[in-house]
């Protein structure tokens, strides 16, 4: 279930994702085959970015934030069976100050953005169109 569409305005930017509801501490997997890039580290917006290789050479990233754990390493191969990491338990989402147990999922069209600040500097739609796609109509072209 999407908690917060791509495109939203809220809070003083333009949301670059979803966000999708998860159980707590559920184990969260990539998108399909890629390599690890980078992470980001500060809680509550750990997370990890994986490059795909798309049809024709083309390169998108795949971001998920919010993580507790990561499980992976920069370098790693990983496809959809690849565990990344896991949402908050109950602990950690009353210490994150989110309202609801989440997933922030990216669809990146490039990392030259300063990956773990793009997301809340992203203030114009042509911001968010430069560097980010929306994860619904990326997934339903590619699945």
């Amino acid at each position: 279930m999407t908690v917060d569409g791509f495109g939203a305005y809220r809070r003083g930017h333009v949301h670059s994702g979803l966000d999708l509801e998860g159980a707590f501490s559920e184990t969260v997997h990539p998108i399909g085959r890629g390599t690890v890039v980078c992470f980001f580290y500060a809680f509550a917006n750990r997370g990890v970015v994986v490059r795909h290789e798309l049809e024709k050479g083309r390169i998108l990233y795949s971001s998920y934030v919010h993580l507790a754990d990561i499980t992976v390493d920069i370098g790693d191969s990983v496809d959809e069976t690849t565990p990344i990491g896991r949402i908050f338990n109950r602990s950690e989402l009353r210490k994150s100050g989110f309202r609801r147990q989440h997933l922030h999922l990216e669809i990146r069209k490039n990392l030259d953005d300063h990956a773990e600040k793009a997301s809340y500097l992203t203030k114009k739609r042509a911001e968010l169109s430069a560097h980010f796609m929306d994860p619904w109509v990326f997934l339903s072209q590619h699945l």
